[in-house]
């Protein structure tokens, strides 16, 4: 093999590494630490109601064969697995992955927890019926992950990608120093139609001449909760704190203490559950014209308000500032 070829297989194996489609031996536990995993666990559930509209709307039933991409700590996973008996959830942070598994013992939910990344999907031959995609679609290469949910799925089979948007009071740090939160429902909603053309148009550029993935329906929720310093630790990750904050020695220390001063009003605030459903379907023509895009409804669904866990916090004198020290380019999950 030619030096210039030896280059170039060297540089595409790298790029494979990069996104998740080749994995070394050991493996990564992602940017989240096991403490950063156990405040995500408790912070970031997805409700209930989210849950409930899945197994109903995807008509989900014992024998229904389900793979939950990005799992993180299973409770959307768990939730299908006591409908179905045949629910898979992948990811790639074994901190969550060891959340998931011990959650699925002590709820004596009977599912499988892996350790995989959904770039790989489309080199394995397995299909479900259902796949779905909670606030993990970010962490992936778009196009590998596309094309492994149109080849994992079988025909007439269903994808539900699901995306959080969150309104925050103006005064709230997490707005004015690190940018988080959008100002109002309005925003929510451009948003919200902004993330439908994309899942859209992607899923239409990787459409083959038999099958595609069209939008099939879209639900907002609302969860009305306290964005506290809990919800920071499950979050942001310290690099991002850091660089937000370049002049602060301490910069967890200085946005806790800045929480502290706010009032309950300030740090409340909603979080907006988008959940979107893709149909798998065939065509015996080569020319499928445009597809269209999904639009939100007017009305939104309530979910059951977010239950705080600062107090618990407070009394064990637990120091959440001390509690993280990974380093990662991305700023949230």
């Amino acid at each position: 093999m030619t030096p210039d070829r030896t280059q170039s297989l060297h540089s595409a194996i790298k790029k494979l590494v990069k996104v998740g489609v080749l994995i070394g031996e050991k493996k990564p536990h992602g940017p989240y630490t096991p403490r950063m995993a156990s405040y995500y666990a408790r912070e970031r559930k997805v409700p209930y109601e989210v849950c409930h509209l899945i197994v109903e709307q995807g008509a989900i039933r014992r024998d229904t064969r389900v793979l939950d991409i990005g799992a993180g700590t299973g409770s959307l996973t768990l939730e299908i697995a006591r409908t179905s008996d045949c629910v898979t959830g992948i990811d790639v942070c074994e901190p969550f992955l060891d959340i998931a598994r011990s959650s699925a013992r002590k709820k004596d939910v009977q599912c499988n927890f892996a350790f995989s990344c959904a770039n790989k999907l489309i080199f394995r031959n397995v299909k479900y019926d259902i796949v779905t995609a909670s606030q993990s679609l970010v962490w992936l290469d778009l196009t590998w992950a596309a094309r492994g949910i149109n080849s994992s799925l079988y025909l007439g089979g269903q994808f539900f990608a699901i995306e959080t948007k969150s309104v925050l009071h103006k005064t709230h740090p997490f707005r004015t120093i690190l940018g988080y939160g959008l100002e109002n429902e309005t925003s929510v909603i451009e948003e919200c139609s902004r993330h439908c053309n994309l899942y859209t148009q992607l899923f239409e550029l990787m459409r083959t001449k038999k099958f595609l993935l069209v939008p099939d329906g879209a639900w907002l929720f609302r969860q009305r909760r306290r964005f506290d310093r809990d919800f920071g630790q499950a979050y942001f990750f310290p690099g991002y704190v850091r660089r937000a904050m370049p002049r602060e020695h301490h910069p967890w220390q200085k946005l806790h203490q800045l929480i502290s001063y706010c009032t309950d009003d300030q740090l409340t605030g909603y979080m907006y559950w988008l959940v979107l459903r893709f149909r798998k379907t065939g065509s015996r023509t080569n020319d499928y014209g445009h597809v269209g895009i999904p639009r939100i409804a007017i009305d939104i669904s309530e979910c059951q308000e977010h239950e705080s866990h600062s107090n618990e916090r407070e009394q064990t004198g637990m120091d959440p500032s001390k509690e993280c020290s990974v380093h990662s380019n991305q700023s949230h999950k």
